[in-house]
């Protein structure tokens, strides 16, 4: 059997505001050449806690979930797999929790990009690839044919945020009888809510290409660009953004590549812009107005308060740059947040 890389497709929606992303990493775990699930172990109905799918597979499946690593930064994915090496026979039931649900389009999208990178990954051939809805949800089925002979066989389903893929490793073209009563034994239940387990943050220094700043921040920000109106013209706003996994907490830092290094007055208006911006985003007045000091730089800082959360900011000029950090967390600065509010490293 041999083991196969995780592969990560991503759609990205919205322009100068982001909007959620949709990010969804397919396994393909020990593709085999062998036998068909006739010769399996007799199947039994497979039902992890909390995910809302039920499978019938043969044997007790092993559990292969766990945290890994995309372009966009990390997720988690719950992989579960049952085999026989005698047979030479895999199962893979993958379960994902997407960013968002789908809209429109989306949906047809994720099946396809996710399909193109497993036949990626493997060197296959799509073979076969055509709608099957598992009840109310939509779906897709398809087949693979791999550079060895063997086939790769899978079903795919979204349901509101979840993705669920089931892949069946065969010698044969189309699946057997059997094999297809295994796919066709796939359920998933409505009304679930997967969440991702916690883990432990990866604090480190992050300094975007093409800029000299450099600032600390947990795992793999996402790096966007966009236009943003000024005092000194329209000019472009590079953002680095890092988000929890249960969406309660973001850090962001923002540089405006302005065309020319302000006057203090100059620097003093951009700095007004940009809390006048962020109170129109806020719907609210700033609290805890006062001048700070930022990297030997004069800076301002304030925060926004909505019940148990707030965002809280830092902005300097220095430069042709103006930063500007945002931690939208609990009412009251953590430890974190402090860490990441006070670590802008600004260049020399």
């Amino acid at each position: 059997m041999a083991a196969t890389e995780a592969m990560f497709t991503a759609l990205e929606q919205g322009t100068t505001r982001r909007r959620p992303s949709i990010y969804i990493a397919w396994a393909v775990l020990l593709l085999a050449r062998g036998a068909s699930a006739e010769e399996a172990k007799p199947a039994a109905m497979f039902a992890p806690a909390g995910m809302g799918v039920s499978v019938d597979l043969p044997g007790k499946p092993e559990d292969h979930s766990g945290w890994v690593k995309s372009p966009t930064g990390k997720m988690y994915l719950w992989v579960y797999q049952t085999t026989d090496a005698a047979r030479r026979q895999s199962i893979t039931l993958t379960v994902g929790r997407l960013a968002a649900v789908p809209e429109g389009d989306d949906a047809k999208n994720v099946f396809k990009n996710a399909l193109e990178g497993i036949a990626a990954a493997v060197l296959g051939t799509v073979r076969d690839d055509r709608d099957a809805p598992l009840g109310e949800f939509p779906g897709r089925a398809w087949s693979v044919a791999l550079p060895s002979g063997a086939f790769v066989h899978g079903r795919m389903a979204l349901a509101d945020r979840r993705f669920y893929q089931l892949i069946v490793e065969s010698p044969r073209e189309k699946l057997t009888p059997a094999e297809q009563q295994l796919v066709d034994s796939l359920r998933i239940t409505p009304g679930v809510n997967i969440v991702e387990p916690p883990r432990a943050l990866d604090w480190r220094w992050v300094t975007p290409e093409g800029e000299q700043y450099a600032v600390r921040l947990p795992d793999d920000p996402q790096e966007e660009t966009s236009r943003r109106k000024t005092s000194l013209g329209d000019v472009e706003a590079r953002r680095m953004v890092w988000e929890s996994s249960d969406g309660k907490r973001s850090y962001a830092v923002v540089a405006l590549r302005l065309p020319r290094t302000p006057t203090e007055d100059e620097a003093e208006s951009l700095m007004t812009e940009a809390r006048e911006r962020l109170s129109k985003i806020e719907g609210a007045e700033p609290q805890d107005e006062a001048d700070v000091q930022i990297g030997g730089k004069p800076g301002k800082r304030w925060s926004y308060q909505a019940g148990e959360r707030a965002r809280h900011v830092r902005v300097v000029v220095a430069g042709d740059r103006l930063y500007e950090l945002s931690a939208v967390a609990g009412a009251k600065a953590s430890e974190e947040d402090t860490q990441f509010l006070e670590s802008l490293k600004l260049p020399q």
